[in-house]
């Protein structure tokens, strides 16, 4: 199957190019076999597929792009060139949280380059003033690492301070700051 190509062998774009080929549908279906069923777009990001293969596999059925943040699985592996694959077919996709966070966060905490996070903030300069939020959308008081405390008043760190304590280069924190100066 698509599956076992993409997650147990090096999968090369010829392979998964031959695999689509004579079985077109795989590639929308998802992986029935575990509790998560992610489609093969997913597979491929999770089981470190190279970007040929990714960026095949977004030409075949753009539509994986908006299922289970895949843009967010893109930002893990720091696939620059996947991260804007995934952005033209599925713009509103950078505004789409994952664990509270919405990309261009995740980008910032996870390493991501400062092209990748330049391109994210170009894409949805409103998330420079987003406060990150747990996973059921409200504010996040207990984790005390992701919490600045101010007196008795909890504050949600910006996207600015996780680019300061990464130690972002200027590039990154003037943009940060000219896309939400408060």
């Amino acid at each position: 199957s698509l599956y076992f190509l993409l997650r147990f062998h090096k999968a090369n774009v010829e392979n998964v190019q031959a695999r689509i080929g004579k079985y077109p549908d795989e590639v929308k279906k998802r992986d029935g076999r575990y509790v998560v069923k992610y489609l093969p777009l997913h597979t491929a990001l999770m089981y470190h597929a190279t970007v040929e293969v990714v960026m095949l596999l977004i030409n075949v059925y753009p539509e994986a792009a908006r299922v289970d943040n895949a843009l967010h699985l893109a930002i893990q592996r720091n696939l620059l060139s996947v991260v804007k694959a995934l952005l033209d077919v599925y713009p509103e996709g950078v505004e789409e949280r994952y664990d509270g966070r919405l990309p261009l966060a995740s980008s910032l905490q996870m390493g991501g380059t400062d092209d990748e996070v330049l391109t994210l903030l170009a894409a949805y300069p409103q998330a420079a003033g987003d406060k990150q939020v747990d996973s059921s959308g409200s504010d996040n008081p207990d984790a005390e690492s992701e919490t600045l405390q101010e007196g008795d008043q909890l504050l949600s760190p910006l996207p600015l301070h996780y680019a300061i304590i990464e130690m972002r280069s200027q590039k990154v924190l003037n943009a940060l700051l000219d896309a939400y100066p408060d």
